[in-house]
């Protein structure tokens, strides 16, 4: 594996430790409050979500999965087929389809311990059966999500802009695959908004 240009390593390190701040304080904010969380061991129904991300997170994705020595040719393909199925897909079409997240294995997230803010940050406050993607009930908790989301994407344009990137928010599989080409040295950084694009409009 090539080695990312510093300025790029840089980008991706300051971003984690946006990010990192953000969910702690989300963290505190949750513990503070009067609800309790009623997710459960072994219960995997937010794995069926939609999950967007920066390129960013992306490349943080794809580090810490290969530190882990997770990443293999056949996480690889699954990240491909999950990119194609969900590429461009509206989000009431993705819940319903039920689609994995290639980390998905045997009820448990391969990468648990770098897994997306989005994520990190998914609980219920309610009757866990309601949290199935055809069963969605107003206490899964969306709304935190959301606005960490924004808090996210709002942190990192800063960094986008001074990389002289558009964000692009994309499925965790594309953005994880895309990091990989440009950790290889096989796609610039700079091409990937083009890239994508195109990919858009292809699929119409």
């Amino acid at each position: 594996m090539k080695r990312l240009p510093l300025l790029i390593e840089r980008a991706v390190r300051e971003a984690e430790v946006d990010r990192s701040d953000l969910v702690l304080r989300h963290s505190q904010k949750l513990q503070a409050r009067p609800e309790r969380v009623t997710c459960e061991k072994g219960c995997h129904y937010c794995c069926y979500y939609p999950v967007m991300v920066s390129l960013l997170e992306g490349m943080s994705l794809y580090q810490g999965l290969l530190e882990k020595r997770i990443w293999t040719s056949l996480l690889r393909k699954r990240f491909q087929q999950h990119a194609e199925k969900t590429l461009n897909l509206q989000p009431a079409v993705w819940f319903l389809s039920m689609i994995p997240c290639p980390l998905l294995h045997e009820d448990q997230c391969l990468g648990y311990e770098v897994r997306p803010v989005t994520c990190q940050v998914a609980y219920s406050i309610g009757e866990p059966y309601y949290c199935h993607p055809h069963r969605l009930s107003p206490e899964t908790a969306f709304g935190d999500q959301r606005e960490l989301g924004q808090q996210v994407s709002d942190s990192e344009e800063a960094i986008f802009k001074r990389l002289d990137i558009t964000n692009f928010p994309m499925s965790l599989s594309m953005a994880v695959l895309y990091a990989e080409k440009v950790h290889k040295g096989e796609l610039d950084i700079h091409d990937i908004g083009p890239d994508l694009w195109q990919h858009f409009k292809e699929r119409g």
